[in-house]
């Protein structure tokens, strides 16, 4: 009885160890799976890390730091307007100076304000009724102009806005009835972008007025200076420079390799490694293994492997390339539907057969056969 109980421990040990190690190996395969999954889909979006070329072959940059920075100003909005400024027409207009209470910057071709016919420095005009309740003078444009390099770019350099109230039929011309500053440069000494409220001050730009702290001043000491509030964004936009050849570059794409610029040669490098990838290719395909896939089972062995350099139609044939993984096409539906009235028809056609043979025999019988709600369903039932 002993060795009875024994065996049988032993044999659910087995049992046991048996059932864990079919449930490992259907983990393991699906794993795998999920693993070639995710490897096809890297290999297609990002391809395979290689190494960057030697020192003679750097790539050439240009030094952005000594090219101007135009900027985009989008101007949202003037808000606490109210009846401090008269019914009329009003724009805003964006230019460079040295530095708050000094003269205008101008470059000599450009000149002072936007960046020609298409990118103005000054808004169109807005109309404010002039009433108490009036609260904002919305605008909702772009103004655009062109800031010093950082190289150039000094910690005084400020933006000045200016409200200007155009001429019409009470006044006979344009009229400056606010300004405001933004110093260029930020705490790290670069170009200044982002999202801005600057407070704008009654009457025409001033030369006394040289410091920040002189506009602190006269706000603090007199309210009756300050005018409303102006909303604003800067954008920068990507700079553009010129080769001596001629050719235009934008900020974004002047990444070049002077050596497959210049011969139109891939590097040494890169033909190397091409060739060992073909050479393991080839003898992955004599010996039947699948890269990535030799785990996936033994169908993948008698199916060609693609080359890499080959561009696929799209992810799934490459995915179906690599992995040897192929789903079977599913039934046309219209040839379902076809079979299937095919199959009704015919299954109405017998049923009005065996029918009509029926009752071609019921009416030959005699009296005493078996009544007809008994036969009908034999009858039926052979059909």
């Amino acid at each position: 009885e002993l060795d009875q109980r024994r065996g049988a421990y032993y044999r659910g040990v087995l049992a046991r160890e048996r059932t864990l190690d079919l449930q490992f190996r259907r983990a393991r395969a699906h794993l795998e799976g999920v693993l070639a999954d995710q490897r096809a889909y890297i290999y297609e979006k990002y391809g395979e890390l290689e190494k960057g070329e030697r020192a003679g072959a750097r790539r050439l940059r240009i030094d952005w730091d000594s090219v101007p920075q135009p900027v985009e100003v989008h101007v949202h909005l003037a808000r606490a307007v109210k009846d401090k400024l008269p019914r009329g027409r009003y724009a805003v207009m964006v230019s460079v100076y040295d530095r708050l209470g000094g003269t205008p910057m101008r470059w000599t071709r450009l000149g002072g304000y936007g960046l020609g016919a298409n990118k103005p420095g000054v808004t169109k005009p807005v109309r404010h009724a002039g009433f108490h309740y009036n609260r904002e003078m919305r605008f909702g444009q772009s103004v655009f102009t062109l800031l010093p390099s950082r190289a150039s770019l000094r910690p005084s350099n400020v933006l000045l806005f200016e409200l200007f109230q155009l001429a019409g039929p009470r006044q006979a011309t344009d009229q400056v009835v606010g300004w405001g500053v933004l110093p260029i440069a930020d705490y790290r000494f670069n170009i200044v972008r982002g999202k801005f409220k600057v407070p704008l001050m009654r009457g025409e730009h001033t030369h006394r007025v040289d410091k920040f702290y002189s506009m602190d001043k006269l706000l603090s000491s007199d309210l009756a200076h300050w005018l409303c509030n102006l909303y604003f964004e800067v954008r920068h936009l990507p700079r553009e420079t010129q080769d001596p050849d001629g050719q235009l570059y934008s900020e974004f794409d002047v990444e070049l390799d002077h050596i497959n610029k210049e011969l139109k040669l891939g590097s040494r490098e890169k033909q190397r490694r091409a060739r060992a990838r073909a050479r393991r290719d080839e003898n992955a395909r004599k010996l039947g293994l699948g890269g990535f896939g030799e785990g996936l089972g033994s169908e993948a062995a008698a199916r060609p492997i693609p080359k890499r350099g080959e561009p696929a139609r799209n992810w799934w044939e490459r995915r179906k390339g690599i992995f040897r993984i192929e789903r079977p096409n599913p039934p046309s539906r219209t040839l379902r539907l076809q079979s299937s009235e095919e199959e009704a028809s015919s299954t109405i056609k017998g049923f009005a057969q065996d029918l009509k043979t029926w009752l071609d025999s019921r009416l030959h019988k005699s009296a005493k056969t078996v009544p007809m709600d008994d036969e009908a369903p034999a009858a039926l039932a052979d059909g």
